[in-house]
């Protein structure tokens, strides 16, 4: 084998990465930039939480298909695809005047990001040994995570400094130069251009019906929602109203969480290993992320650096989510690891869409009207008890966690 063939994947791997890295940073972009959006839309809680929402709905919803197009098409196009739709998302987004078409916006970027997690994962899945995977899913979020962090304490200072919309007119130039380069530097190595419509449907029925897989997607979406919900949406908000903060001291302590999370992703297949059975590493980290969500909403941790250990901590075990993947890929046939990937992800998003702005229907039930220059000021009560819906969402992961079967070191798929 060459070098320029043993570099090829690595590249190809990279390029993919950088995808993960840049949507993950478009998606959380919103949080940190809530109140010059909110000023200028005029928006409510609930408006802003439904806006978020989008990005997540056509993110969800084309996990499926963008799974069969992988393993049928090939992460060429899908990729070169993807990235321009995420170029004209990010486009509209910084010229438009209207809520409507900022809404249709994030559906756009949402569609695009769709690619980035599930095509990285086929990738490594095609490319790599299957005893790399974990690893490399892992490396994957992790690097997804820096670049969310970026959308912290970086971004504030960045619209303060050239506002927003320039903002979003530099991603949207980044995402056309990636088509172009994923349409001249991607390869496809596994095809399944020559399955019927009906092997396809047999695959897409076998995945969907295998109770282990709702069970990892659902398990993955209550433990991902700290960072789903509370850094991608809510967390600098609540860091305002219950601390005090501005705007860049709350970025800073809610990126935290992504600190946290890209060490927990890096860490947790080591981690896996440690314990014998799948359930028992999944419980674990609920039961952490639980305390450590407890004491971030409703004890008084006014000192920033505990504050920010606890974020921390809380990020780390929701690194665990991750490995949700590898252990759905053990219930797909070869060459359906993208489908494999793409329905849990599913699931895992499809509970954030119900949260992002579930959260905010329930601050506005419990809103007593105060305005400030147009804008809606919740007291600290209302996001404490908005934001104990993920509490709730954890202790109900630590239990449904435990029907999870398989050890850590299985001899064959599913065992128990």
């Amino acid at each position: 084998m060459s070098v320029h063939s043993k570099l090829t994947p690595w590249l190809m791997w990279i390029l993919a990465v950088f995808f993960y890295f840049y949507q993950s940073m478009i998606r959380v972009a919103t949080s940190n930039l809530r109140e010059p959006l909110t000023l200028e839309f005029n928006l409510t809680a609930s408006e802003y939480g439904m806006f978020a929402s989008y990005w997540l709905i056509s993110y969800a919803l084309l996990q499926i298909p963008i799974g069969i197009a992988l393993d049928k098409w090939g992460v060429r196009k899908v990729f070169t695809v993807s990235a321009f739709l995420c170029g004209v998302g990010t486009l509209i987004t910084a010229q438009t005047e209207s809520y409507a078409w900022l809404c249709f916006a994030r559906l756009l970027i949402g569609a695009g990001s769709a690619t980035a997690f599930i095509g990285t994962f086929k990738i490594s899945s095609e490319w790599f040994k299957p005893n790399m995977l974990p690893i490399l899913v892992g490396v994957i979020s992790g690097i997804g995570v820096l670049g969310a962090s970026l959308a912290g304490a970086p971004m504030v200072i960045l619209q303060e400094s050239i506002g927003w919309r320039t903002i979003f007119y530099s991603l949207s130039v980044t995402a056309f130069a990636l088509s172009l380069l994923y349409s001249f530097v991607l390869r496809d190595k596994k095809l399944s251009t020559s399955l019927s419509l009906r092997e396809i449907k047999k695959q897409v029925l076998h995945l969907i019906t295998e109770p282990q897989i709702w069970l990892l997607g659902t398990v993955g979406f209550l433990l991902y929602t700290p960072v789903s919900v509370l850094a991608d949406l809510w967390g600098p908000s609540f860091m305002r109203a219950v601390y005090g903060y501005d705007s860049i001291k709350s970025a800073s302590a809610s990126s935290f969480i992504f600190y946290g999370n890209a060490v927990g992703s890096f860490i947790a297949g080591w981690m896996f290993l440690k314990f014998t059975t799948n359930k028992h590493f999944f419980a674990c980290s609920m039961a952490v992320a639980g305390i450590m969500m407890f004491a971030i909403v409703w004890a008084d941790l006014s000192n920033f650096w505990i504050l920010c250990c606890a974020l921390f901590a809380l990020g780390c075990m929701v690194g665990a989510e991750n490995l949700v993947f590898p252990l759905g890929a053990r219930y797909a046939a070869e060459g359906f690891q993208g489908l494999s990937a793409s329905v849990i992800n599913f699931l895992v998003m499809v509970g954030a869409i119900v949260l992002q702005p579930g959260i905010g229907v329930i601050m506005d039930l419990l809103w007593d009207g105060t305005m400030d220059n147009g804008v809606p000021v919740y007291s600290i009560d209302q996001y404490r008890w908005g934001l104990s819906a993920l509490i709730g969402s954890l202790i109900l992961g630590l239990i449904l966690s435990l029907g999870i079967k398989g050890k850590t070191k299985p001899s064959s798929p599913a065992t128990n």
